[in-house]
């Protein structure tokens, strides 16, 4: 992570009244050299309401090392527990769960993150049918408590 990035997200944050702010990354090999390009949702701004937010997300659903969410917004009930034998895609499952509550989002350009690629690591990872029918199973028996919409299961 870019030493100012903390600061960047924390400003962006009070100055605009947003529940979290996400940036642009680049991914690194475990030596930190660059790459490939920078990564981005391909959008700069803010979002007003909750259902666009929905669509947002529908489309970059973007880890959480992207973000920083106001603090109000996280220990908000229900809280959100992730099943510990779901070792991928957690960021994606707590996005999800956690867009009930999201109602004003901003996205700036600022890197925010230097993502290490390494082979071995849980997302490089190949899992078996019935780990993502235990996913699957998971978040159907969990989705409705955190207001998530069957349509927000969808992607694109």
């Amino acid at each position: 992570m870019p030493s100012t990035a903390i600061s960047v997200f924390y400003k962006a944050i009070t100055e605009n009244d947003v529940d979290y702010v996400n940036g642009f990354y680049y991914k690194v090999d475990i030596d930190g050299n660059r790459i490939g390009p920078v990564y981005s949702t391909n959008f700069v701004g803010i979002i007003e309401d909750n259902t666009s937010y929905r669509e947002f997300i529908a489309h970059y659903p973007r880890g959480m090392n992207l973000k920083l969410y106001r603090k109000d917004i996280l220990l908000a009930e229900p809280r959100i527990t992730i099943d510990q034998r779901i070792k991928n895609n957690e960021d994606l499952i707590f996005n999800l769960f956690l867009s009930s509550k999201i109602n004003r989002v901003m996205s700036i350009k600022d890197i925010v993150a230097h993502v290490v690629v390494r082979s071995g690591s849980a997302s490089r990872q190949d899992y078996n049918p019935e780990y993502w029918l235990f996913i699957l199973q998971w978040l159907d028996d969990n989705y409705a408590k955190h207001g998530v919409y069957k349509k927000d299961l969808s992607f694109s």
